[in-house]
């Protein structure tokens, strides 16, 4: 438990400011603007950066503070979503080579349960994130991200109970396939709202 909790402060400690769904970003203030060139049907892109984002040679007064606690508490989801999906994927990875080798199968469970343990997390942050996509046109896919999400975290608690119940743990891949498939579907529309 002490290394689950440590790596994922680490994650979140190594994820600070680079995280580009949000708008406190130092990118904020820049506009793009499209501008006409001499060839026509073709479009330059201007970058027009904001005083505030310019580089400072004066030490003095920093631009840039670090706030620990902000940094801990904002965009949460954006930092935890990654541990299912790489704990998932690496117990799929496990689960396959564990009909071989049933010595495994505790590292498997270790990493379904604590996949699913940490996509609750990422269940109750996502939906807290969501309320700033009201109005904007990617709300039908923050649904979709949404209701992915809510079957996912289920699907991984129900791989637990597969992989734990022996009655139906000769079963337990199947259900990893499509816990896994669910989850990378998932991460697919994350990704189109993070990035574009």
């Amino acid at each position: 438990m002490r290394f689950i909790l440590a790596v994922l402060a680490l994650g979140l400690l190594w994820n600070t400011g680079h995280v580009s769904a949000h708008t406190s970003h130092p990118s904020a203030g820049r506009t793009d603007s499209a501008v006409l060139t001499d060839d026509p049907g073709k479009e330059s892109v201007q970058r027009n950066l904001a005083p505030e984002t310019t580089l400072r040679t004066d030490q003095s007064s920093p631009d840039f503070q670090l706030h620990i606690s902000e940094v801990l508490t904002e965009h949460t989801h954006n930092r935890l979503v990654h541990f299912p999906v790489a704990l998932s994927i690496f117990a799929l990875i496990l689960a396959v080579w564990s009909k071989r080798n049933p010595a495994i199968l505790p590292a498997v469970q270790l990493l379904v349960i604590s996949a699913a343990i940490i996509a609750l997390a990422a269940v109750f942050t996502g939906n807290g994130q969501s309320d700033v996509f009201a109005g904007d046109p990617k709300k039908w896919v923050v649904d979709i991200h949404r209701l992915l999400g809510i079957v996912s975290a289920i699907l991984l608690w129900v791989w637990t109970v597969f992989l734990l119940w022996k009655p139906l743990r000769r079963f337990y891949l199947i259900i990893a396939i499509l816990t896994v498939l669910c989850i990378i579907a998932t991460g697919f529309y994350g990704g189109v709202i993070s990035h574009g």
